[in-house]
């Protein structure tokens, strides 16, 4: 593996921990709202680092194989535990409807939907893949804006199509389909493959190897972005892409997104110098089968302490969410194998 495909599984490792950690409730609402101002960006960006140059139907299609087909089986699969292990355990919180609507009629609703929350008609009994329906949408508005000739036209279309769920938002209007959220982040999908085509990473490894600077350099790099990003998400509030919330205003929420970037960027390039191996690499190539189960095995975990009468607190909520990570490994190894376009056909990770 070269430098570049290290740094970038331990981003994507280190990004879906994020997301674990930030959907445990019970965490203290400043670590909330850290985690938030740039855990979503972070994938979007890296999603954008990755993406090739293709006509709008080449990216539609590969992004059905990869994200929609998907999307739709992490549905039906975690439908299943829903109707065992929360409709049957619980009827008491749908009685106010008939029980075939709340069974499978607003959950249906909420796959087609594709949006990460429910509607007077829809039920989204797995929140988290919405970033599937997000990013295949992101993707193919990409596709439309690649067609322009410069970059500056590129961000200049890219930030006018970001304002538009803003606008939209303001007036109390949401669009199906995670569309509002795809055009939301759709700046930091440009920003992602603008990187990769500039060679800004290739840039700087000059600078974080020169011996003059490499003992110092990261470390500042990293203390100023975690600054960064925690005076902004002080400043700025929750936000949240799924529920196209900028928080109290737009600009801080992509300021914020970029200095987590550059964060996990900078921490992503020490853990890659220090340990690499194919566990890394498959929870990379496996983030997709972690958001889709990790609220799964996180209720398993919190019941267990539930239980035992353990009190949840900051270090054990990141414990659990490594936990779940690491459980995972075998689960994404089993996918790979077996039933390998739940992974939109990714490839498995090297022996």
């Amino acid at each position: 593996m070269n430098g570049r495909t290290q740094w970038i599984d331990w981003a994507k490792t280190i990004g879906i921990w994020l997301v674990v950690f930030g959907h445990i409730p019970g965490n203290h609402l400043a670590v909330s709202e850290f985690i938030y101002a740039f855990h979503m960006p972070l994938f979007f960006f890296i999603s954008g680092y990755l993406a090739k140059s293709r006509s709008v139907v080449e990216t539609a299609r590969s992004g059905v194989v990869r994200l929609l087909i998907p999307y739709a089986m992490f549905y039906v699969l975690t439908w299943l535990w829903w109707y065992f292990f929360g409709f049957l355990r619980h009827p008491e919180w749908f009685s106010h409807l008939p029980a075939f609507q709340a069974a499978l009629v607003q959950p249906l609703f909420g796959m087609l939907f594709g949006a990460g929350y429910g509607t007077s008609l829809s039920n989204m009994i797995n929140v988290p893949l919405w970033f599937l329906v997000g990013l295949f949408n992101v993707s193919v508005a990409f596709s439309v804006v690649d067609a322009l000739k410069s970059w500056p036209m590129k961000f200049m279309c890219a930030a006018l199509l970001s304002g538009i769920p803003y606008v939209l938002t303001s007036r109390g209007i949401d669009l199906l389909f995670s569309l509002d959220s795809a055009l939301m982040a759709l700046p930091f999908y440009v920003g992602g493959k603008y990187a990769a085509e500039a060679g800004l990473v290739e840039r700087c490894a000059p600078a974080w190897a020169d011996k003059k600077t490499e003992g110092y350099l990261r470390p500042l790099v990293i203390a100023l972005s975690f600054a960064a990003v925690g005076l902004v998400a002080a400043a700025n509030g929750r936000v949240d892409i799924n529920h196209v919330s900028y928080g109290k205003h737009p600009l801080l929420f992509y300021f914020g997104g970029l200095a987590g970037i550059v964060l996990v960027w900078a921490v992503s390039e020490c853990c890659a110098r220090w340990i690499y191996g194919p566990t890394v690499f498959t929870i990379s190539r496996g983030a997709i089968v972690i958001l889709a189960l990790h609220a799964i095995v996180t209720s398993l975990f919190l019941a267990l302490l539930r239980t035992l009468g353990v009190d949840q607190g900051l270090l054990l909520n990141a414990a659990i969410s490594a936990a779940v990570v690491i459980i995972c490994v075998p689960v994404i190894e089993f996918v790979e194998s077996e039933a390998p376009r739940l992974m939109g056909n990714r490839k498995a990770a090297p022996g």
